[in-house]
């Protein structure tokens, strides 16, 4: 068993595939919605490992290997304006109260999603580009972009599709942030938009993919799974998703907002349960200190560079499963580099809707999501949970 500590720099996982050079170049075909009952993709018969390896990795391995312990660690703190052309930590991203700089939320709502429940790519693409530079302080979206990503990163996009179409996160703003990065050179073979199930990606709309740019698989798809060696931190033991582990040396967080019966509050923490492969044993004791712990593994809080919580729509009771007389439209993007940030912030949200749909509190029902700070706090100091710490930016598009 291979015991990873808290601050470990961790083994990259790649040595063996260093050198494998990638194959034809592909056009760039947006993930599309998945037309009920059609499966075009039985990447199961079609996909051995070695093929995914080659089709993936690429120059993969040696990015993760060069940039991995690097990168994140090398986002530029543009709205401090304390060194324009220096690099900083990307928890610096955030204004200044005297000498205390706090860290920074975006939150973009989209009026149009709040009145019809529909969202394009090209909305989304427009609430990202306005979070991003309010994010970072730049003038423009593609420096922004490039203060965070480099277009040699391979990126995973990890979204949340266990509650199906009507909760999970929207196809639209995945794709939306893969044009994106598309924007500033990131290719669009190197950008994967995962989750734990082909199934559940199917289920939320999702066309499980790896001949379009960018591709969209899940972790149980032949030739990808899990590691076979046991990751350890605190009380956590787990296998992690190669995607993770040998292909990305960038991932995006893009959780939703959702009320959880057992563990009080779903979001951009809990989201990595899906890159374990025994998720089902970190709901004990409501999460805590489980879904901290996992989120300290160096795997994932190495590589998680950005976060952004589809909160376009927000359901406040009754989950992890959908529960349309619960959801609301909330029609939000939330934006940080803070994981820990996004959460609080998106709890005291559903509290808010709890509070004003005449329901208990959640720490009054006994579901309070300690682990959020037990994130914050010490020896993980995963993020800020303290509100007073947090800026938070609110733009209307």
């Amino acid at each position: 068993m291979r015991q990873v500590q808290v601050y470990n720099s961790g083994r990259m996982g790649v040595s063996a595939f260093q050198g494998v050079t990638l194959g034809v170049e592909k056009a760039v075909v947006l993930i599309q919605r998945q037309p009920k009952g059609q499966n075009k993709n039985k990447l199961g018969e079609q996909v051995t490992r070695r093929q995914f390896i080659l089709t993936l990795c690429g120059t993969c391995a040696t990015t993760v290997a060069m940039t991995s312990c690097g990168r994140q660690r090398e986002v530029t703190d543009a709205a401090a304006k304390s060194e324009p052309e220096g690099k900083a930590s990307r928890s610096a991203i955030g204004g200044s109260i005297g000498q205390e700089k706090r860290q920074r939320i975006v939150v973009v709502r989209n009026k149009r999603y709040v009145a019809n429940g529909k969202i394009t790519v090209e909305d989304a693409r427009r609430m990202l580009q306005r979070g991003i530079t309010e994010l970072t302080g730049d003038e423009t979206a593609k420096a922004a972009w490039l203060r965070i990503f480099e277009p040699e990163d391979i990126v995973g996009i990890k979204v949340n599709c266990l509650a199906g179409p009507k909760m999970s996160s929207h196809v639209e703003v995945a794709n939306a942030i893969a044009f994106e990065l598309m924007g500033v050179g990131v290719k669009g073979k190197h950008i994967i938009i995962w989750d734990r199930l082909n199934r559940e990606l199917e289920s939320a709309g999702y066309r499980v993919t790896l001949s379009s740019e960018p591709i969209c698989i899940g972790t149980d798809t032949d030739g990808v799974g899990y590691e076979d060696e046991i990751y350890e931190v605190g009380n956590v033991g787990s296998q992690l998703s190669r995607i993770v582990t040998r292909v990305c040396n960038a991932l995006i967080n893009v959780p939703v907002v959702k009320d959880h019966g057992v563990v009080g509050y779903t979001g951009a923490l809990k989201n990595w349960l899906g890159a374990v492969h025994n998720p089902n044993k970190y709901h004990d004791d409501g999460g805590d200190p489980h879904i901290a712990e996992l989120n300290a593994l160096h795997e994932i809080r190495s590589r998680q560079r950005l976060i952004i919580c589809d909160a376009l729509d927000v359901q406040y009771h009754g989950g992890p499963g959908f529960k349309p007389q619960f959801v609301v439209r909330h029609g939000a993007l939330i934006i940080s580099t803070d994981p820990v940030a996004v959460d609080v912030y998106c709890w005291k949200l559903v509290e808010r809707y709890r509070k004003a749909k005449g329901l208990q509190s959640l720490e009054s029902e006994g579901r309070k999501p300690k682990y959020i700070l037990t994130a914050a706090n010490e020896p993980l100091k995963l993020g800020i949970a303290d509100e007073a710490k947090l800026q938070v930016i609110e733009i209307e598009v």
